[in-house]
């Protein structure tokens, strides 16, 4: 059975699924590797064009929206009324003010967004996590905005690097998955009362992991994320359907 056949029943029919899981954890280990070669291949192009898209929109943005400004000997002084906000929404937004007049409750009303001071950065993340980066712990770095506009296209180039990360961080993470999957997958065969070994639990995790996978590659191309919880629901209901299918099989053998 090749690999485009397997893609194929693993997405498309699962009473084939008795079959593929037969072959063994090698197989399917093998199987996650050319899925990871293609659609891991492909997800790394994603990723490296929107590095560069977003490369691209901040230059832009620094160009147009941003003042003058110079940052020498730990702190950041810009030119124009402030606060500066930028990207202005519930869900983020990026505010400068080098005055002094701004505080750290600034952010308050957001989810998440930057802060940028005199003398310091504040990063806020979702869930209301927030990193605090001091500027005098760059002394003797001296530029202004002409130098940053000058050397942002040059970051386009670390595009590829990005995009072999990206490969490397999506076999190792569908490989977890699967292992995640499995966990919860003997779960239900012992609910299903198939008893089927890890191996081939694992086995069965990874080839239900193909349709959430292309899904969230999907949405990718649209700027969007499949949520984590559909992304292993879908694998799980397909997991499910083939412990089924592996029982009902065995039982006829009989």
């Amino acid at each position: 059975m090749n690999f485009f056949k397997k893609l194929s029943y693993s997405v498309g029919d699962v009473r084939r699924y008795p079959d593929m899981v037969a072959q063994g954890a090698g197989k399917a280990f093998l199987y996650l590797l050319l899925f990871a070669l293609l659609f891991g291949t492909l997800n790394s192009i994603i990723v490296g064009y929107q590095f560069n898209q977003s490369i691209g929109h901040f230059t832009g943005t620094l160009e147009s929206k941003i003042p003058e400004f110079t940052f020498q000997n730990g702190e950041l002084n810009v030119e124009g009324t402030m606060p500066i906000v930028l990207d202005d929404s519930k869900n983020g937004a990026v505010i400068i003010d080098t005055t002094g007049q701004t505080t750290e409750d600034r952010l308050n009303p957001y989810s998440s967004g930057l802060l940028i001071l005199k003398d310091r950065m504040i990063s806020k993340q979702a869930g209301g996590q927030t990193q605090v980066f001091l500027f005098r712990d760059f002394q003797g770095v001296t530029f202004d905005k002409q130098d940053l506009v000058g050397f942002l296209p040059y970051l386009k180039w670390l595009a590829p690097i990005v995009a072999v990360i990206a490969w490397i961080g999506f076999f190792i993470g569908k490989i977890f998955s699967a292992l995640f999957l499995a966990i919860i997958n003997l779960v239900i065969s012992k609910l299903q009362k198939a008893n089927l070994p890890f191996g081939r639990l694992y086995s069965l995790s990874i080839y239900s992991l193909s349709l959430p996978i292309i899904l969230d590659l999907i949405f990718k191309l649209f700027h969007f994320r499949l949520p984590g919880l559909i992304y292993y629901i879908v694998a799980l209901v397909y997991s499910w359907l083939a412990i089924n299918q592996i029982k009902k099989q065995a039982g006829e053998a009989f």
